[in-house]
């Protein structure tokens, strides 16, 4: 068999060697009385990965010196390298023979050399029940449970290989295997293709071989040969693989949504177009199913899915099985990879080009009346713009429900109560959720639930054709409620109750390359999380990035020479129809800038202070001099060492006595160049007096800010006063910050002295009065806390005068209670306070 192997193989030659070596008795001999010097001699003739080609030099080094030596030098050879010369003969005789045999065949030996794999190939179809595999025990796994190890004295037996074949497996004390050689397992399989046994398991689709994989085990005699080997599975099994070809391949649905690629939008068109420019490609691009028909079909499904989650039910869609046998119908059974498909695709389309297009019929159950575009939109009106509305039915999903995907900035122009409404198919729903959320005194009036929902609905459909337009869901329906049961209800609590997410707007935030920069159901905290909190003492309204990015440098102006300064202005960008506030903005000395606000209040208090610019700018001489007198002032420059401000002290006194005498908050704000000039003219006399009485007011302030430094600069030695000492601190941190002077609005700045005088009183009084002075701390400190979780909220609409209005009754109430002969400038309780705080924390929703 070897033999016949090896003229297939291309090594007959040597094969004739071996072949007769394994038929005679081994030539090499080892003397009791010399077993080194014979080990050294035979060492010669060795190979490290082969018995085998050891033999064949053994054959080759006689044979050379057969050629040159006399026969008596030739046994001496012999004897010298421990070989027997007559076992020699007889393998030269055995050789003849068989060359003699295979001529008769008319097998010719092999003229080139053979290579090692060649021969051990052909070797191993005469011992397959001679191999093993190595274990981590270092013995061999035979065939059949065999176990053995390599002879002592093999050249292999020290560095034994992870396969080998064996000529000869001898039984003495254990099983030995002599006449081995490293093999590989490939070779035993290809040698053994008519014994071995494959088995196949976990077929799956490969998309980026376009075709069905499974793993493949082969086995020889229970001896496992390669295990988990990734095979073709069509050839294997062709009708289970085009199966799984069609459910994979044709069938398998998109990605998640949040699995899924972003979307680009046509925002004119109000509607989203798929790209998947995100999506990674498989590696050959021969192995993508080409034709139109698959992307319609998916097309097509995605509607009916869309059908379903705006219904919020799964029987429409019919199920994989009908599709399966959509496509069975019409693909022949030898098709089940991508390649074969697409040769089959080409040539059945040229006679029936929408062979494999899907009608609605072929994917739909029942017809879905319910979901039509009047009761579920798939777009929302919004400032003048068509927005994508995109509904998912994933329950564990946070975006379940509806998404209303809006780009940036036209974030300002979302309301809260507009959303709260949803879509006309999802109204009834909530408000039963609604109801249903309330405690169980009010919800027993309104049973049963879907009728007084109903109801409710009905009434405010009237409601909209009167206004003309909705009106807010939460107030709207609390007064509903409030009038219906008889009890007062309020939209925060009915905003408060618990409804499922489903049952609530989700917004999807955008930028200008489709980047989600915010998602979730809270408009509020979105814009939160885009709008960082200002800092504690910065100027009190904060700026939102700009609505589009200024891509060329912006120009600045010394004087009103940019032309009218307009409320608001409809523009159109990136296919969005915007309103913007325009603004000018303070650059510092070297002039303002025209740009844009979010809102009007974020407009007009940007504006203000750029018309103080402008106004110093035209105004150089007044602004020196009032500049110059704060600097000249040495009673005003003492008093404010110590104290930090964000600029120097005669700039902000400088910029607040232009922007009270110009441009208070309670005068209008000029527009036009004429009536900007026209306030100059006639306030620039009032200017001199209206910085007098500033610098006045804030000497004042300094003066009172030294006293109560001093006050609590006495108590800091004492460690039991230490979290007193650095609660007042605080305190004055919140009434002095670095821009108190640009900062801090009439009447409260001319205030400012009594609550700073309130503080040294109280720092005076302490010592004796610790317990008292807890108590009344107590009282505050609940209201200083809320204080502070709202003023590290952003002013998301540019104003927050209900926490202003709360950080100043404060103080007030600090007076009423740690001064009181220095009197309070309005009514304040902690109930009061209480509910200012209320009002301030709605404000902020």
């Amino acid at each position: 068999r070897m033999l016949l192997a090896a003229s297939h193989h291309h090594c007959l030659a040597e094969m004739l060697v071996v072949a007769a070596f394994l038929e005679g008795q081994d030539p090499r001999e080892r003397p009791t009385d010399a077993q080194q010097q014979a080990a050294e001699k035979h060492s010669l003739f060795k190979d490290a990965r082969s018995d085998f080609i050891t033999v064949l030099n053994i054959w080759r080094a006689y044979n050379e010196q057969s050629a040159t030596l006399s026969r008596n030098q030739l046994r001496k050879w012999c004897r010298e390298h421990f070989l027997s010369f007559l076992r020699m003969r007889e393998w030269q005789d055995l050789h003849t023979q068989l060359a003699q045999a295979i001529a008769e065949l008319k097998l010719r030996p092999n003229q080139m050399p053979a290579n090692y794999t060649d021969l051990h190939q052909a070797i191993l179809t005469g011992f397959l029940g001679s191999i093993g595999e190595l274990d981590e025990k270092r013995e061999y796994n035979g065939v059949r449970g065999m176990r053995f190890v390599i002879a002592p004295g093999t050249p292999l037996a020290s560095k034994p290989p992870k396969w080998i074949v064996a000529g000869s497996i001898v039984e003495t004390t254990r099983l030995y295997a002599r006449m081995v050689a490293a093999v590989d397992p490939g070779w035993i399989e290809a040698a053994a293709a008519h014994l071995v046994k494959r088995s196949y398991s976990e077929p799956h689709w490969v998309e980026t071989r376009g075709h069905v994989s499974a793993y493949e085990s082969v086995s020889l005699y229970g001896l496992t040969l390669a295990a988990r080997r990734r095979v073709n599975y069509g050839a294997i099994a062709p009708r289970e693989a085009r199966e799984m070809f069609i459910r994979e391949a044709l069938i398998a649905p998109t990605a998640p949504d949040h699995e899924r690629p972003s979307e680009e939008y046509d925002w004119e068109a109000g509607r989203g177009s798929r790209s998947h420019a995100n999506r990674q490609p498989p590696r050959n691009p021969r192995n993508v199913i080409q034709g139109d028909f698959l992307e319609a079909n998916r097309r097509l499904r995605a509607e009916v899915e869309e059908l379903e989650a705006k219904i919020r039910r799964r029987d429409v869609l019919v199920d994989d099985e009908r599709q399966l046998e959509f496509y069975s119908a019409r693909i022949p059974e030898r098709v089940n990879s991508v390649n074969a498909f697409n040769h089959w695709r080409a040539e059945a389309e040229r006679g029936n080009p929408r062979l494999l297009y899907m009608s609605r019929s072929d994917l739909m159950q029942r017809d879905a009346a319910e979901a039509d575009a009047a009761r579920f939109p798939n777009t929302l009106p919004v400032g003048g713009n068509q927005l994508p509305l995109l509904y998912v039915f994933e329950p564990a999903e946070p975006n379940d429900g509806v998404t209303l995907v809006v780009p940036e900035p036209l974030l300002d122009a979302v309301s809260a109560e507009q959303i709260a409404w949803l879509v006309p198919g999802m109204r009834l729903e909530k408000i039963i959720a609604v109801f249903r959320a309330l405690p169980k005194g009010q919800r027993k009036l309104l049973v049963p639930v879907p009728d007084s929902a109903g109801s409710a609905l009905d009434d405010a459909a009237a409601e909209e054709s009167r206004l003309g337009r909705l009106p807010g869901f939460h107030e709207w329906l609390a007064k509903w409620v409030t009038q219906r049961i008889g009890s007062p209800v309020t939209a925060h609590e009915l905003a408060s109750l618990p409804i499922p997410d489903n049952l609530r707007m989700n917004l999807r935030v955008l930028d200008a390359t489709d980047r989600v920069l915010a998602e979730g159901r809270d408009l509020l905290a979105i814009k939160r999380k885009l709008y960082a909190p200002p800092a504690v003492g910065s100027a009190p309204v904060r700026t939102p990035p700009p609505l589009v990015p200024a891509a060329a440098p912006v120009a600045l102006h010394r004087q009103w020479d940019f032309g009218d300064l307009p409320e608001c202005r409809e523009v159109e960008r990136n296919r969005l129809r915007l309103i913007i506030y325009p603004a000018i903005e303070d650059k510092g000395a070297g002039g303002v800038a025209v740009t844009e606000a979010r809102n009007l209040h974020a407009a007009e208090a940007m504006s203000r202070v750029g018309m103080v610019r402008l106004a110093m700018l035209g105004l150089v001489q007044q602004a020196k001099y009032v500049g110059k007198r704060v600097a000249d002032d040495r009673e005003l420059v003492l008093l404010s060492r110590g104290l930090t401000f964000r600029q120097s002290l005669s700039d902000a006194l400088t910029q607040r006595a232009f922007r009270e005498c110009f441009f208070p908050d309670d005068v209008p704000m000029p527009r036009t160049a004429q009536d900007f000039n026209r306030i100059l003219d006639q306030r620039r006399s009032l200017l001199s007096d209206v910085a007098d009485r500033l610098a006045v007011t804030v000497a004042s302030i300094l003066k009172e800010w030294r006293a109560a430094r001093v006050a609590l600069d006495g108590l800091r030695a004492n460690a039991s006063f230490r979290e007193v000492v650095a609660e007042m601190d605080s305190q004055l941190g919140l009434l002095l910050p670095a821009d108190f002077i640009e900062s801090t609005p009439r009447p409260w700045l001319d205030y400012l002295p009594r609550y700073l005088k309130a503080v040294a009183r109280r720092a005076e009084r302490l010592p004796p009065n610790m317990r008292k002075d807890a108590e009344m701390a107590a009282k505050v400190r609940p209201f200083t806390t809320a204080l502070r979780s709202l003023l590290a909220e952003p002013a998301v609409n540019g104003t927050r005068p209900e926490v202003d209005l709360l950080r100043w009754m404060i103080e007030e109430f600090r007076v009423s209670l740690f001064a009181q002969d220095l009197k309070t400038m309005l009514r304040v309780s902690e109930k009061r306070l209480a509910e200012q705080l209320s009002l301030a924390r709605d404000a902020q929703r």
